[in-house]
């Protein structure tokens, strides 16, 4: 992983080729705006918890280069994080200018923001860098970081999955603070050699609310890993847990509050947080929901803040509706949901069961209800996954569909604390199902839609394939693919099985490779090396569809 500092020096270069393009824009009045962005955020992260130590203002300080203490960090940046016009709400005017530029060069959908995508990990860097450098233990300000970065994140994904993108009148929506900056010491990008002037005397200062520590620094601060290792078994990772966790100290507008309600049994694990939504945000395609996933999540963090202050919640469903075509990740999204929702302790297991209608309805009066009830007993405490729902809904005399649907409602209302219910199908089919009973209406409010995926995406998708099973592709070959592709979601219609229809796509190729490489000599064959039995050429990737 790249330091902060290589990658600030990078955003430095990226910053000044983006300020060519922008209309009467000074020289590094764009870089200047993103240290303020990043300086932002690092500031109300310390101020989160409700105190400031005075490595977190030194970590700013020696980073950047310039000379801030507690005092003029709060006149610059208030000490706001939670309302709804907090820094920590809103998406920084350095990010949303390279961004809306780099759209504007790229316009074409689910084109990758890659100049962007550094700024972003730049900002997420130093975040972490500023939860690690006091060696605190796991903390509120974790929650803060978290909230900030996801929204940023959703924000690059929606800018991404744009077709098209207008010029959004940027040399207006800039507002710079070189000067701000400027008068507190930086020509250089990082200046090692900043003068500490703290006391030798460790002392407690009462400021708007919150309490600073001050005690003397006589060395540049040392970063403490402050994540959760990974662990080799199950007790060490309840130890590791276990030492992360305290009670959370919290301070609102001008009133410092203290909880001092134990979190040690309900701490959060945001190590695993992130490592589940960096699993989903690298799945191929699904831009829309990686930003829905992003969105729950954000939710239930800042829901799980308010309960921890004493404020009320809004009753949520948690029970979802996945739209759209076999093969777009349905099942993977589901799983992923089902582990984010042990994560922040909403289920206790966090398992996926997949059933059908075959799985739920009987050919006799009463075996039904037995059916659905082992299915969900199955999913207690985790995900109940039920694929083409909308087939529980049938006009036919003596369908058992309805009796299916009756009882896993009653079910889901008794079990409402400890089940998750997932229904998943087509786009048209499952609007159909969903109005047919006033049950699964009110239920069911929150749909998520799988696009098709792109003939680009499915390309990446079967190169997947590839490298997962040890082959290799011959050099110039994407243009067949992409050729046998087209055909395949042309010859299928409405049946046609994205993602699946590459599984089945790859298991034909690598069965004419097979075929290719027998042909050739048995005998030769016994004989082949490595890379003849890894390869497969434009040959083998051409099929006939039926």
């Amino acid at each position: 992983m790249e330091n902060t500092g290589s990658l600030l020096n990078k955003c430095k270069i990226i910053c000044k080729a983006y300020e060519k393009k922008i209309l009467n824009c000074p020289e590094d009045e764009l870089f200047y705006q993103f240290c303020d962005d990043i300086i932002h955020m690092a500031f109300l992260i310390a101020v989160s918890d409700g105190y400031v130590d005075v490595k977190e203002v030194d970590m700013i300080n020696f980073t950047f280069g310039v000379s801030f203490d507690y005092n003029s960090l709060a006149r610059s940046y208030g000490l706001d994080y939670i309302s709804d016009e907090s820094f920590m709400k809103q998406i920084p005017i350095s990010i949303k200018t390279v961004a809306e530029i780099e759209k504007r060069e790229n316009p074409h959908p689910n084109t990758f923001l890659e100049d962007t995508r550094v700024l972003y990990s730049a900002m997420k860097q130093f975040g972490n860098d500023m939860l690690n450098c006091t060696g605190a233990t796991l903390k509120f300000s974790v929650m803060i970081q978290s909230y900030f970065i996801n929204n940023v994140l959703k924000y690059v994904f929606r800018m991404e999955e744009l077709d098209g993108f207008n010029n959004s009148q940027l040399n207006e929506a800039m507002t710079y603070t070189k000067t701000r900056l400027s008068q507190n010491n930086t020509a250089d990008f990082v200046n090692p050699n900043i003068q500490q002037n703290a006391s030798n005397e460790e002392k407690e200062i009462e400021r708007g609310g919150l309490k600073l520590k001050t005690h003397s620094v006589n060395e540049n601060p040392v970063k403490t890993d402050n994540s959760v290792q990974e662990p080799d078994n199950k007790a060490d990772a309840e130890k590791n847990l276990e030492s992360y966790r305290g009670d959370l100290s919290l301070a609102s507008g001008k009133t410092a509050k203290t909880h001092t309600t134990s979190i040690t049994s309900n701490a959060i694990d945001m190590d695993t947080i992130h490592e589940i939504l960096s699993e989903v945000d690298n799945l191929i395609g699904l831009g829309n929901v990686k930003k829905e996933i992003h969105d729950m999540v954000n939710m239930m963090l800042i829901n799980e803040m308010r309960r921890r202050k004493g404020l009320k919640n809004p009753v949520v469903s948690r029970h979802l509706v996945f739209t759209g075509n076999p093969g777009t990740g349905k099942t993977t999204i589901a799983r992923a949901i089902g582990k984010i929702y042990k994560t922040l302790g909403i289920l206790e297991k966090g398992h996926m069961i997949e059933t059908d209608r075959a799985g739920m309805v009987a050919g006799y009066m009463g075996q039904t209800a037995e059916k659905v009830t082992e299915v969900v007993q199955k999913a207690m405490g985790g995900i109940l996954f039920i694929d083409e729902a909308y087939s529980l809904v049938t006009d036919s005399e003596g369908d058992f569909g309805q009796e299916a649907i009756n009882t896993l409602l009653k079910l889901m209302e008794d079990n409402r604390d400890s089940l998750v219910v997932i229904v998943a199908g087509y786009t048209e089919e499952m609007k159909d199902f969903i109005d047919s009973n006033p049950g699964l209406r009110s239920r069911f409010n929150r749909y998520i839609q799988f696009n098709d995926y792109s003939d680009e995406e499915l390309l990446q998708i079967f190169k997947s394939y590839v490298d997962e099973q040890d082959y290799i592709l011959e050099e110039g070959t994407d243009g067949e693919i992409l050729s046998a592709i087209s055909r395949i979601r042309s010859e299928d219609g409405d049946s046609f099985g994205n993602a699946r229809s590459m599984r089945n796509y790859f298991e034909k190729v690598i069965s004419n490779q097979a075929n290719r490489l027998i042909d050739i000599s048995s005998s030769a064959v016994m004989d082949a090396d490595e890379d003849e039995l890894m390869t497969i050429i434009k040959e083998d990737l051409q099929i006939t569809c039926n």
